[in-house]
């Protein structure tokens, strides 16, 4: 991912998603500070990314 390229990852709030791991947020050897959260209103069009589970066995067609 590119800087200052915004994603949706599925974020809604502390009361549906909970809260950080405990001890977070840190900003480790001042490295860390990367992660925001902003309203934006329901038109707004931005990038997302999705979570999917791996296939073990995929089945396989052709040669």
């Amino acid at each position: 991912m590119e800087k200052d390229v915004h994603f949706w990852i599925g974020l809604t709030d502390s009361e549906m998603e909970g809260f950080w791991r405990r001890g977070e947020p840190n900003n480790a050897d001042g490295e860390e500070d990367c992660v925001s959260w902003n309203d934006q209103p329901c038109s707004v069009s931005t990038q997302w990314v999705c979570e999917s589970s791996v296939i073990t066995n995929p089945s396989t067609t052709g040669e």
